[in-house]
């Protein structure tokens, strides 16, 4: 997208070099990392009780799951966001700590903000959950998008986002369609790009 401004026709994506300064050296089994928070509730996946079904399936799998968001809530009134339950949690940690846990999970799952940023540049499949940005607004390459093109989405590419209003939602503020862009997309949807990392890991 800040190519396209620019003014540059010829482009080509490629993550920046994140030196790792540590080590994860408490988790000894293979995980998957969430990071479930970010800025503006329309960041949001506003799916109730979503994050735990994604979290239910991975475990299920035989994966332990690590949320590495720096707050376990986050949030303004009656919009409050917690960590999903049965997760091993890091939160409060150093972003050098994120960054080592990070580095060695097998995949990550996050939404359109910095975390899943982290993960790309670590070059880690990520799972990335967004509908307020269009998907030409983040990364494709290493990245299993979940978007919903059949609803109200891609504000942030239509109207000046404001950062000053966690309710920010500048089509249906206030009705029964607010955050509309992520309130359906399914876990299902999620599941199938588990299952299609998965099947590439065990391809080799």
């Amino acid at each position: 997208m800040c190519a396209s401004i620019l003014g540059f026709k010829d482009w080509v994506e490629k993550p920046p070099k994140i030196t790792v300064f540590e080590t994860e050296k408490e988790l000894t089994r293979p995980y998957v990392a969430i990071g479930t928070q970010s800025t503006a509730q329309a960041k949001y996946w506003n799916n109730p009780g979503a994050w735990d079904k994604v979290v239910e399936y991975i475990k299920n799998k035989g994966y332990d799951v690590v949320c590495v968001d720096k707050h376990g809530s986050f949030g303004q009134g009656e919009y409050f966001n917690y960590c999903p339950a049965n997760v091993i949690t890091r939160h409060g940690k150093t972003l050098d700590q994120t960054i080592a846990t990070i580095n060695n999970c097998e995949f990550f799952i996050g939404l359109g903000s910095g975390l899943s940023w982290v993960a790309w540049a670590l070059q880690k499949p990520v799972i990335l959950i967004s509908g307020f940005s269009n998907p030409n607004s983040e990364f494709s390459t290493n990245c299993s998008r979940i978007f919903n093109d059949k609803t109200c989405n891609s504000c942030y590419n239509r109207h000046k986002f404001d950062p000053g209003d966690w309710l920010w939602c500048p089509d249906h503020k206030g009705t029964d369609r607010m955050f509309e862009c992520t309130k359906q997309i399914n876990p299902e949807l999620v599941f199938k790009e588990i299952d299609n990392i998965l099947k590439k890991r065990s391809n080799g």
